[in-house]
């Protein structure tokens, strides 16, 4: 059973008008929990997220560690292939579902470049919680960016978008990182 993306404690969909979706795809999601890939977990968890979304809530895709491979000679291109697979748009479960299907646990974790990208798919808004971004991960940053800042930096934009951290099976030290991104990004962090 995946995580209840909808509320976790923060800014939901109730309120929002466009929420970016950013998974983790760096290898260490190829990791089981509970007899299934932390990968297939979290895929299954989004597409149940994705069932929640009214029409009128525009919905998009961010991958993150899905581009080179998790060895030193991938970390370059990996820690640079954030990128949006599915742009926000009103019924965009579609097109984000078919996205999904490509995922594998691949590279490292640009946490830092995920929200950054994220954030630039989105509008300025004046009204925080507006737009949110979902961050499903397994762990920390380990591309040397600074997701605190990024988070910070999104969430006081004129875009003031909420950032939500869904953790999946994170060491106490991945724990804290990713609650403290979640606390400068104005959202709430649940780990499952």
């Amino acid at each position: 059973e995946g995580p209840d993306l909808v509320e976790p404690g923060g800014a939901g969909v109730a309120k929002a008008s466009r929420v970016i979706v950013a998974l983790d795809s760096s290898g260490s999601m190829a990791g089981k929990v509970g007899g299934e890939t932390k990968m297939a977990a979290a895929k299954d968890a989004v597409r149940g997220f994705l069932e929640t979304i009214p029409d009128t809530v525009a919905v998009g895709l961010v991958a993150f560690g899905h581009t080179g491979n998790n060895e030193e000679s991938g970390k370059s291109t990996s820690c640079a292939g954030a990128a949006v697979l599915s742009a926000a748009s009103e019924n965009g479960a579609q097109a984000i579902n078919a996205k999904l299907l490509e995922l594998d646990a691949t590279g490292w974790t640009p946490l830092a470049d995920a929200i950054s990208v994220a954030g630039d798919s989105l509008t300025p808004s004046s009204q925080a919680g507006e737009q949110v971004v979902y961050v499903v991960s397994d762990g920390k940053e380990t591309c040397d960016g600074d997701p605190v800042a990024a988070a910070k930096a999104l969430h006081e934009s004129d875009v003031r978008a909420v950032i939500n951290i869904i953790g999946f099976d994170l060491p106490a030290a991945d724990r804290r990182e990713l609650l403290s991104v979640a606390e400068a990004g104005g959202g709430s962090f649940v780990a499952v």
